[in-house]
């Protein structure tokens, strides 16, 4: 460089650099702005799994504590992997035993009515009892409550299938996903095969799903990562349903209800038990679980939206996690025994930190 010479840095004017800014947002805004207010009409119209009904859901632990005002943190921690094991320990106690004993009976009120709300929308009740977690390393009170639902069926004159049996003699690593306790594509197809073997007798009906009726928004496409090292595809058909087990077929219409097991969390669309059955069986089989869902909700769902899918028969799918949820939500809502929320409490703030 010549000495003398002046380097020239070519600068930006402020208002320059407020166009460019102006620029900026105006693209952002034009590509987003129609993404999210398809979005939100969407939540308004149908609202995405079905948010609207877990108002009513006894499981739906963080609207119950914001409703009581406040909660202490070992309530709020009932929603954390620490505090559901010592909840659960505690149930192992002789306060829990009476916990257990009263959940169980709140379940078997609140199955009851979404039985009779089932039988009077013109479909066959059926209720069936689905293996989750480690069903080849049973602890208490999972088998104690699945005996006490089979029984409420039978009384009630309901079809009880034990889907466990589907996996007597398996063990359950061989059954779940990698570091989860939901089932892996291979538990959803020996599911889907016990199933087919049982709906031979079931009457048709004939008819149509009248409009939406499933527990999510339709046409719904997106991917979902749970903390995994993968994400999950899960889309939704034109009537709310977890696409792959149709729901306006000539087959046989199977309505499913239940929690996070039956929707099938970390697998695709076609590797559900519902999708795996309807290519089984050439039925209708439609998903209608949504992770965290307990009896309460199922209920909610059912009279709001689910009779409208005109099923021949509605399959309650039961877990041992439903129990929990019980006792969860009875806890949270203050309508637990004193003595065992105490106890818990108690359990939860001596725990080793």
């Amino acid at each position: 460089m010549n000495e003398g010479m002046e380097l020239k840095v070519p600068t930006v004017s402020s208002a320059d650099a407020r166009r460019s800014r102006v620029w900026t947002w105006a693209v952002l805004l034009t590509l987003f702005v129609p993404v999210a207010v398809y979005e939100l009409s969407q939540q308004a119209a149908h609202g995405f799994v079905a948010a609207s009904y877990t108002r009513a859901g006894i499981n739906d632990l963080a609207n119950q504590v914001m409703a009581m005002g406040e909660a202490s943190d070992p309530i709020k921690a009932l929603k954390t992997g620490e505090g559901r094991e010592i909840a659960i320990r505690v149930l192992r106690s002789d306060r829990g035993a009476a916990m257990v004993e009263a959940s169980i009976v709140e379940y078997e009120n609140q199955l009851a009515e979404l039985i009779g709300e089932i039988r009077a929308s013109g479909a066959v009740p059926i209720v069936a009892y689905i293996p989750n977690g480690e069903w080849d390393r049973p602890r208490y009170p999972r088998e104690a409550f699945a005996a006490r639902v089979s029984g409420k069926a039978s009384a009630m004159g309901v079809q009880f299938w034990r889907l466990a049996g589907a996996f007597d003699g398996v063990r359950s690593d061989d059954m779940l996903i990698e570091g989860d306790s939901h089932l892996n594509p291979a538990a959803m197809a020996l599911l889907a095969s016990n199933v087919q073997g049982r709906i031979g007798d079931i009457p048709r009906r004939n008819a149509k799903a009248s409009r939406v009726c499933g527990p999510a928004a339709p046409n719904q496409d997106r991917y979902i990562g749970l903390g995994m090292d993968h994400a999950w595809r899960f889309t939704t058909d034109a009537n709310g349903f977890r696409e792959g087990g149709g729901a306006n077929g000539d087959g046989l219409r199977l309505l499913f209800v239940g929690d996070s097991v039956l929707m099938g969390p970390y697998i695709e669309n076609h590797e559900t038990m519902t999708a795996q059955l309807s290519r089984l069986a050439d039925v209708d089989a439609m998903n209608a679980a949504v992770g965290g869902w307990g009896i309460h909700d199922q209920l909610a769902y059912f009279r709001e939206r689910g009779h409208a899918a005109n099923a021949d028969a509605v399959i309650v799918c039961v877990t041992g996690g439903d129990l929990f949820d019980v006792v969860c939500g009875m806890i949270a809502n203050g309508t637990a025994g004193a003595d065992f929320a105490a106890e818990y409490v108690d359990a939860y703030e001596s725990r080793e930190k």
